[in-house]
């Protein structure tokens, strides 16, 4: 009788302290207006060629996030993030970072975020290029001044970095998807939830349907605080590639005598296209305290590898290129 009593006592201490598999996880979007958070970005870059290493890159982000109005339906977010010219221009100039005002070192994105579909909209585009393009004459200006001989090449690299980075939408994907992921959802400790992102594009290609992402919370004690979310976004790009595919056949409807050089350029596309295996992976662990309306940190890994067959006729030889991103974001 005691082996008995022992017996269920130990388990009712167990289900007592362990969440179990029908255990419900509901976390609630309830940010307060005034909610200021620090966003440290930590992005380890490695680069790899035919499977050998090719390079590697570090970069570190300090950026702020701030609930600066609410209504109903939506937040208004203010996110400071750091201006990404001053780094490549202090690479040329190592005191370029005291001759630049507060304006000139960060940048101020505005969003709204709709509070029952989590959907987010950058609000200021515009003005928020145009505040980068400033400062960006104004880091050259000052690289003239500083450092001529070098002046040429920073102005050539500045340029380039403006370019490549000047869809802000980007600072968008590097946070919001999961900072937002985790709300307005009915998570079962141990299953795995499956949802659809029609939203999430990570390389904007046209028509694209989206991620089917896969969440699972694993059983945790009731002293484990933050929870773990793990997340997996899956993409479907061979379907995508085909899509593309059956479009460009569809623009081939003339006999091959009256193909102009239009006709056959679409064709070569086609031909290309068919060679160029993409993969995407992308994973997240999401902690996130219970009794919290904002998640601790987000750690990511994105391995993103394009493989080409090899086509004689086209001069392209078999490769194969992957960069693989680890990322940490931490919330203070």
């Amino acid at each position: 009788m005691k082996i008995c009593i022992v017996f269920l006592i130990t388990v009712l201490a167990f289900f007592t302290n362990c969440y179990g598999q029908n255990k419900k996880v509901n976390l609630k979007l309830n940010w307060k207006v005034g909610d200021v958070k620090s966003v440290t970005i930590t992005e380890n870059i490695k680069k790899y060629q035919n499977k050998k290493f090719d390079s590697d890159s570090l970069v570190a982000h300090c950026n702020k996030i701030m609930v600066s109005n609410e209504n109903d339906s939506t937040y208004f977010i203010h996110y400071q993030i750091e201006n990404y010219l001053i780094n490549l221009g202090t690479s040329f100039y190592t005191n370029l970072g005291s001759e630049l005002s507060d304006n000139d070192k960060y940048i101020e994105l505005k969003y709204r975020i709709n509070k029952a579909t989590l959907k987010t909209e950058l609000l200021n585009p515009t003005e928020s290029d145009s505040a980068i393009h400033t400062s960006l004459k104004r880091i050259i200006h000052i690289l003239e001044e500083r450092v001529p001989t070098k002046a040429q090449t920073a102005k050539s690299q500045l340029n380039k970095c403006y370019a490549d980075n000047k869809d802000l939408e980007i600072q968008t994907l590097l946070l919001f998807p999961d900072l937002l992921h985790p709300y307005n959802k009915s998570f079962v400790v141990g299953d795995t939830l499956i949802t659809s992102d029609s939203l999430f594009n990570p390389i904007k290609f046209p028509k694209f349907g989206g991620a089917i992402l896969k969440t699972t919370i694993p059983a945790f004690e009731k002293s484990d605080n933050p929870v773990q979310i793990h997340v997996k976004r899956i993409y479907d790009f061979e379907h995508m590639k085909s899509m593309l595919m059956e479009g460009l056949k569809k623009t081939k409807t003339k006999p091959q005598k009256e193909k102009d050089l239009g006709d056959m350029l679409i064709e070569s596309m086609a031909s290309m296209l068919s060679l160029v295996h993409f993969e995407y992976t992308d994973t997240a662990i999401i902690s996130h305290r219970l009794d919290s309306s904002w998640p601790s940190s987000i750690k990511r890994q994105i391995s993103i590898k394009i493989k080409t067959d090899k086509d004689a006729s086209l001069k392209i030889v078999e490769g194969e290129s992957t960069t693989s991103i680890d990322q940490t974001i931490d919330l203070n």
